[in-house]
């Protein structure tokens, strides 16, 4: 099967927006399932805590890491 079943780059976008709408238990930490349609089910952890006016996110579980970076999104107001 050529897809990922566990993505930490759509993970870690999905945790601030939860987050940020106080979904899901967030800020703090959750576990994300993918995979289970592709018959490869994946559990990414999340943490997400907010830092000033951003969000630090780290996503981990039995992954390679593919890409760092920086999002920085305009704020409200």
């Amino acid at each position: 099967v050529g897809e990922d079943p566990a993505t930490g780059s759509a993970a870690g976008p999905l945790g601030v927006y939860l987050a940020s709408h106080g979904l899901a238990g967030l800020p703090g930490e959750a576990v994300v399932a993918q995979g289970e349609m592709v018959g490869r089910p994946s559990f990414l952890h999340l943490d997400v805590r907010p830092d000033d006016d951003s969000s630090i996110v780290r996503v981990g579980g039995g992954v390679r890491i593919v890409g760092e970076g920086v999002f920085r999104l305009p704020t409200e107001g």
